[in-house]
């Protein structure tokens, strides 16, 4: 009160006089005022620490409740059957319910992310209502009477079955012996390997990678054709046999995603075919057959901390990974017509001679170990820009909306398709990939 011209300052009914302070031997040290008698007093010029993790946890619960909110727009406990809602939304849902136990995860989400994340699935929320809506239906309507009067023929799909799966076999052998056969699994190289396919000092021929593929269509038709027979479980070489291709070309790779996109096509089709109820044992098999074989890949690999820690990073690592990818490696723009990022253009591309790669597999970001799975996000980003990247994502809407509201047969190869797409988002967009 002696000195006018000393400033004060009022916080929770304390008053402080920082001039004060100094003249009775006072040390600033960060955001705490120490004096000489060793008592700690809060410096009010200053700010806590705990306003970041108050930042931090705003920004997963900001993301975590939009993401609920979203899928609560239309749960499956009120339509009763799956929907691309389940396939999009409901798999980043729990994604996001894994960060949650992470917390040393949440400081590389940033602002950007949780926004574009966000927007993104309210985009496809917004798609999928239009696309459900009765005049779009309507100009289909004639062709699905027509449709209509034409009955399901198992025999046919089983012809078909059997006439794509020797050349799917053909591209797996082919591709197994490019890569060494059990070579590297025995001299244990299968991540140099790896590495060696990402950075395209290996190549394989493009008839066997294209064969290769067709392990997804005779696996979709004879899961189909599997699970609309009355005694399905007796149908288990129409399922059995692709999937053990898939399980094969996935160890000739050293990746995890075929035999994941094979087991998404499996449990989708029966979900659709036989009800949740009739996919639970099915669906614990293949995620335990999928985990343990993930789990195996990983271990192999050098910068692996532990397979069940690793694999538990991959699971909530697209979320967090993302953010840091748009912050150092990529430039948005409004717009941009990038259709040579998309894997049949750059295939006939190279086939024609000129060379188009995929920057993004060889692109790490650490979190805190290095990773390397950025979500679609990016990759739309990057090739589209980001108008180019709304007006995608409404269209997914659309589409998924669409096949949602169809209830006939012929939809639901369509509708599995469209899921196993819609649930690979997370990780990678399958059109970029393949």
């Amino acid at each position: 009160m002696n000195d006018r011209n000393d400033r004060k300052h009022t916080e929770g009914g304390i008053d402080y006089d920082r001039r004060n302070l100094i003249r009775r031997g006072c040390s600033v040290v960060g955001c705490w005022s120490i004096p000489s008698n060793g008592e700690v007093v809060r410096n009010p010029y200053e700010f806590s620490t705990n306003s970041a993790i108050s930042l931090r946890q705003m920004k997963v619960f900001i993301l975590t409740v939009g993401l609920c909110l979203l899928y609560l727009r239309d749960p499956i406990w009120r339509r009763r059957k799956v929907s691309g809602t389940d396939a999009f939304t409901g798999v980043w849902l729990v994604s996001d319910s894994i960060l949650l136990f992470n917390p040393e995860a949440w400081q590389f989400l940033t602002w950007l992310g949780v926004g574009c994340i966000l927007l993104t699935h309210a985009m496809f929320a917004v798609g999928k209502c239009i696309g459900a809506v009765k005049w779009i239906k309507s100009s289909f309507k004639r062709a699905r009477r027509i449709s209509e009067q034409q009955p399901y023929h198992a025999f046919s799909n089983i012809l078909l079955f059997y006439a794509i799966l020797p050349f799917a076999i053909f591209g797996v052998i082919g591709t197994f012996i490019s890569t060494g056969g059990f070579t590297p699994l025995i001299d244990g190289s299968i991540a140099e390997m790896r590495h060696y396919l990402l950075a395209s000092e290996l190549r394989i021929p493009v008839l066997y990678r294209l064969c290769a593929n067709l392990i997804y269509p005779s696996l979709l038709i004879g899961t189909f054709a599997a699970t609309r027979s009355p005694k399905w479980r007796h149908w288990g070489r129409f399922i059995a046999i692709p999937m053990l291709c898939s399980l094969l070309y996935s160890l000739s790779m050293g990746g995890k995603g075929c035999l994941i996109i094979s087991a998404s096509i499996v449990i989708w089709t029966i979900l659709l075919n036989k009800g949740v109820r009739a996919a639970r044992r099915p669906f614990l098999i293949i995620l335990g057959a999928v985990v343990c074989f993930s789990a195996f890949i990983t271990y192999t690999r050098p910068d692996a901390d532990g397979a069940i820690a690793t694999l538990n990073i991959y699971v909530y690592g697209p979320l967090v990974a993302m953010p840091q990818y748009l912050a150092e490696h990529l430039t948005i723009e409004w717009y941009n017509g990038g259709f040579e990022n998309l894997a049949i253009v750059r295939e006939i591309s190279n086939a024609l001679g000129a060379t188009y790669s995929r920057s993004i597999d060889l692109t790490t970001v650490n979190i805190p170990m290095p990773y390397n799975m950025f979500t679609c996000i990016p990759e739309w980003l990057g090739a589209f820009g980001i108008l180019g990247t709304v007006f995608l994502v409404f269209f997914i809407g659309v589409v998924s909306g669409f096949v949602d509201s169809q209830d006939h047969l012929k939809y639901v190869m369509l509708r599995v398709v469209v899921y196993v797409y819609l649930g690979f988002l997370l990780f990678a967009d399958l059109s970029f990939l393949m």
